[in-house]
C-alpha cells in the first residue's frame, strides 16, 4: 500500500466516522420520551394541582 493510498482510505474512515457520529445525534433527538413519574424534590415548589388533591380519607371525613 502506497503512503497515498493510505492517506486516501484514512480520510474515507475518518469522513465515515464523523457521518456516524453526526447521523446517531441527529436520530437521538428524534426519540420520543416517555411521561416520567413526578418527582418532588425541596428545591422545586409544589404545584396547585399537588395541593389541592383530595385524598379519598379526606373525602370521607368531609362526608361525615
Amino acid at each position: 500500500m502506497t503512503t497515498t493510498t493510505a492517506v486516501i482510505v484514512n480520510i474515507l474512515l475518518g469522513i465515515g466516522i464523523v457521518g456516524a457520529l453526526a447521523l446517531v445525534i441527529r436520530l437521538a433527538h428524534r426519540i420520543p420520551h416517555g411521561e416520567r413519574a413526578e418527582t418532588l424534590h425541596p428545591s422545586q415548589p409544589l404545584t396547585l394541582a399537588v395541593l389541592t388533591v383530595e385524598t379519598e380519607h379526606e373525602q370521607l371525613v368531609r362526608a361525615a
